[in-house]
């Protein structure tokens, strides 16, 4: 007979190793493809809310995007945000820009 620790502990490993090699091998199949007819591709995005203890809340969206054609240009040319101006507002306070040639252009807030 099996030791029914053994199978707990066992099922366990298994289970915790799963979605490790989902997200490498997910990881691998996005980085190998190019989309090389896209206007412009989604690198990365990531967003993350904070709720404090008053109510308040606090959300903040990072992206990261590689402009592929005019197109794309076109299309992230101008950021919208939406947001109900009652009970939210929005800051802008980093936009930088990277081009082909490594050079970087950054704004600042007066410049938004």
């Amino acid at each position: 007979m099996s030791n029914p620790r053994f199978l707990t502990a066992h099922l366990a490993f298994v289970l915790l190793c799963v979605p490790a090699v989902a997200q490498n091998s997910a990881k691998q199949a996005v980085t190998k493809q190019d989309f090389p007819k896209e206007g412009a591709v989604i690198e990365q995005m990531v967003t993350r809310v904070v709720f404090q203890s008053d109510g308040t809340s606090t959300r903040e969206q990072r992206a990261r995007l590689r402009v592929q054609s005019e197109a794309g240009a076109q299309q992230y040319g101008v950021l919208r945000f939406p947001y109900q101006a009652s009970v939210e507002r929005v800051e802008v306070p980093d936009v930088r820009v990277t081009k082909t040639n490594g050079a970087v252009v950054a704004t600042t807030p007066d410049s938004i």
